[in-house]
């Protein structure tokens, strides 16, 4: 059985590696030929400015604590990006999704005139 593990932000490590119990030769025979992995969550960021854009790939990551620091990251450098075209009016927004599409984070943008 492979399961994940943290490897922070080091590109160069894997991300998987076996489990301890199965990789035992005596335990592991009765596992050898079943494939079981478990793979880290999906999440999705879905971002509407002028356009809605529906992220279908989505991102897997270790829990929501760093799909809330992905968002807000990546929210930072979107925002840095779009460069004086946020008027009032129109809003900026990402919607962070889990793989069964529930909601857990929303990030909003509001430009308005008094």
């Amino acid at each position: 059985m492979i399961y994940p593990i943290d490897t922070g932000d080091d590109p160069s490590c894997p991300k998987w590696r076996p489990h301890p119990v199965i990789s035992d030769p005596v335990v592991g025979n009765f596992f050898r030929h079943l494939r079981i992995f478990h793979a880290m969550p999906k999440y999705f960021f879905h971002v509407t400015h002028v356009h809605t854009q529906i992220d279908d790939q989505g991102e897997e990551l270790p829990d929501k604590h760093a799909a809330w620091k992905e968002a807000t990251e990546t929210a930072g450098q979107i925002l840095q990006d779009i460069d004086g075209k946020l008027t009032p009016g129109r809003d900026w927004r990402m919607e962070v999704t889990d793989e069964f599409q529930n909601t857990l984070f929303v990030l909003h943008i509001s430009a308005e005139e008094p």
